[in-house]
């Protein structure tokens, strides 16, 4: 059995093409039941980057599965590649409630990954017991805390097209300030894939055209000097190498020194009046003047001493030039690359958190089913990453025509998308009891493999007072919720529930088609009422504008490090009078003032109420037409108020070119 074992091993990390198979991403665990699921989204991410001959093997009885992919690690493109799908496949296994890890455990390999499958409370807790124990972190640095790239210290060490510098560096350094085609000529000229799910994306400011070249040289220069301090490996072809002609140092003592105190505290050298640009010394300053000593005179020696100096005189630790028009509210700027894997966030790196995802919104009171799961697939193609979908009893108008039941529209885009889906949102408090609700939620989430959040809210009477109930107070309404809540979490345990409540009763009640982990339960406001209560009974705030001020009041409300979604109607036409008049025919309700949209019963009141929309208001209010900066910058307020994930829907029937258009020139400007 060795024998035949040691044999195997060798057969699978050599595929019969020839080509080299790497660890990389060795092996990932999930439940035996989701075994199947997982392989098939698997082998697509495979098909996906490209990555034929992978070998694939493991302990299937355990749920344990064994991967060598063909990567290609010796050239810029191949290491971006890399590092992309890394981070897609810890998204694809948390997704199904596994394990990044299988059976070996965690490393570099997997440390910046660990995120995307624990939550930040525990991230936070490992830093803690690390620090109690380790307070030199002497022990395994840059490994599950604080942990160095993924695509970071790559063996065989590629001299890529942009110079040796790691991809880390190369990508944070592209120029802020660059026109389109600037941006595409350079990305080319320096072995960059211009466009494509791997491409870095630099974005344009309005007033800018081509840059300012000493970007690109700040960017380059402070790249090179990080690595020398963090790796001392320069490359020998590096142009910053100056080793004399007598083979003695040419950087001294106090050089030295400038260049560890400017490293340690980057923002004690800032230019007034602009953002900290991040980069990888912003989070690994302290241990410079530790690596420094180390080096007791080795590859810092050999930087050119005037180089240098010119460097720490005129760059600072900002970039010359404009200021980029890629920050957030803060003022921090975001470093854009691998797509979703934007961070924002505090200048010294302790506190980082996603960039926003780009979703698609299906309308169940818009669309008939059929056209729904047309528009799902659409999506999952054109790069959206995941999917919201409305419940409505009702359509808000008979224009719409339309009133699919949510949760069987979520059990047939399980079978026909890989995306996650979110409802946005249902009531579980009138129409459908808690119980049932959660029966539909942890339903939903199984067939999705765990890629489901329940996004609630205390619901309009056009689609609740079906039974005839009171209509209640939004003071009632908010209460019932918060204990509908409590109901819901309780089942979704999987335990048996009883219990007498203030407006529900549920008697023996047991979910045993209960979900794997924990099902996100996201609490839909617009006010700061309901934006504290989201923050103190919900795992994440759902609302419909790009107000920063309600999101902070959700953070203070409870909310901090929980998720907060958004989402926007857009009508992509050529012509933007007719889609004007489409967004006014089928929508003018998106524009009803005050708590309209929560009291009007029946759909021919919302028509009676629109009448007060005209078409003046539709066309200053909603994105219509083919301009794609407008759409770009409708969906970018979202991001730079604070929002995690915003979805984007298209109203009326021009569903193809709306989804080229966001495919080929909004979601790449986005990010994706």
């Amino acid at each position: 059995m060795l024998k035949a074992r040691e044999a195997g091993l060798g057969v699978t990390a050599r595929p019969p093409d020839g080509s080299e198979t790497w660890e990389g991403r060795e092996d990932s665990a999930v439940a035996r039941q989701k075994l199947g699921a997982y392989l098939r989204d698997l082998e697509r991410l495979f098909d996906r980057y490209g990555y034929q001959q992978t070998s694939l093997y493991g302990h299937f009885g355990q749920g344990c599965v064994h991967t060598r992919i063909p990567f290609e690690l010796r050239e810029g493109k191949g290491v971006e590649a890399f590092g992309n799908f890394l981070f897609d496949a810890a998204d694809l296994v948390a997704s199904c409630g596994g394990s990044l890890s299988g059976e070996h455990g965690d490393g570099q390999a997997r440390g910046e990954l660990l995120p995307r499958m624990f939550t930040p409370r525990l991230i936070e807790a490992m830093a803690g017991l690390k620090a109690l124990f380790d307070p030199g972190n002497r022990m395994n640095p840059g490994k599950a805390v604080r942990p160095n790239p993924v695509d970071s210290h790559l063996r065989p060490r590629a001299h890529y097209a942009m110079g040796w510098l790691p991809l880390r560096a190369r990508l944070t350094r592209a120029v802020p300030g660059l026109a389109p085609a600037a941006n595409a000529a350079l990305a080319q000229a320096h072995g960059l894939q211009p466009s494509g799910h791997c491409a870095p994306r630099v974005h344009a400011h309005p007033a800018a055209s081509i840059p300012d070249l000493r970007h690109l040289e700040w960017f380059h220069d402070h790249a090179r000097i990080e690595d020398l301090l963090f790796d001392g490996a320069p490359h020998p072809d590096d142009g910053l190498l100056n080793p004399g002609a007598d083979g003695r140092p040419g950087l001294g003592p106090a050089l030295r020194a400038d260049v560890a105190e400017r490293y340690r505290d980057p923002g004690r050298h800032r230019a007034p009046r602009r953002g900290p640009v991040r980069h990888r010394t912003a989070r690994r300053g302290p241990q410079i003047q530790r690596r420094l000593r180390a080096l007791r005179g080795g590859a810092l020696d050999h930087l050119d001493p005037d180089h240098v100096q010119h460097l720490l005189d005129h760059s600072s630790a900002c970039p010359p030039g404009p200021v980029p028009s890629n920050r957030g509210r803060s003022g921090v700027i975001v470093a854009r690359h691998r797509g979703t894997r934007s961070w924002r966030g505090d200048p010294t790196g302790e506190e980082r958190e996603p960039m926003t995802e780009y979703g698609y919104f299906l309308s169940c009171e818009e669309f008939t089913p059929a056209e729904l799961i047309e528009q799902a697939r659409r999506a999952q193609q054109a790069g959206f990453t995941r999917l919201a979908i409305s419940d409505h009893f009702h359509p808000w108008n008979d224009a719409q025509g339309n009133s699919a039941f949510v949760w069987s529209m979520i059990g047939a885009l399980s079978q026909v998308v890989g995306l996650p889906v979110t409802t946005l949102v249902t009531c579980p408090t009138v129409r459908l009891h808690p119980a049932v609700t959660a029966q539909a939620a942890a339903t939903s989430s199984v067939l999705l493999g765990g890629r489901f959040a329940l996004g609630v809210g205390t619901g309009e009477a056009l689609n609740e007072h079906v039974h005839g109930d009171r209509w209640p107070s939004f003071d009632e309404r908010a209460d019932m919720l918060e204990e509908a809540v409590e109901v819901m979490r309780e089942l979704f345990a999987g335990e048996s529930v009883s219990r007498r409540g203030r407006h529900y009763t549920v008697d023996n009640a047991r979910l045993y088609t209960a979900p794997e982990g924990p099902l996100p339960v996201l609490v839909s406001g617009f006010g700061p009422k309901a934006a504290h209560l989201a923050g103190r009974i919900g795992d994440g705030f759902v609302t419909m504008t790009p107000d920063a001020d309600l999101v902070g009041a959700f953070r203070e409300g409870g909310g901090a490090g929980k998720k907060v979604v958004g989402g926007v109607k857009v009508c992509w036409g050529g012509d933007r009078d007719e889609a004007v008049d489409t967004v006014h025919r089928l929508w003018p309700t998106e524009l009803l003032p005050g708590e309209l949209a929560q009291l009007l019963p029946t759909p021919a009141h919302f028509e009676q109420a629109s009448a007060l929309v005209t078409r003046e208001m539709v066309a200053d209010a909603v994105t219509c037409g083919d301009e794609a900066e407008e759409h770009v910058e409708t969906v970018r307020a979202y991001a730079r108020a604070g929002f995690d994930e915003v979805y984007v829907g298209q109203i009326g029937p021009d569903q193809d070119a709306f989804f080229d258009a966001y495919r080929e020139l909004v979601l790449p400007a986005l990010g994706r």
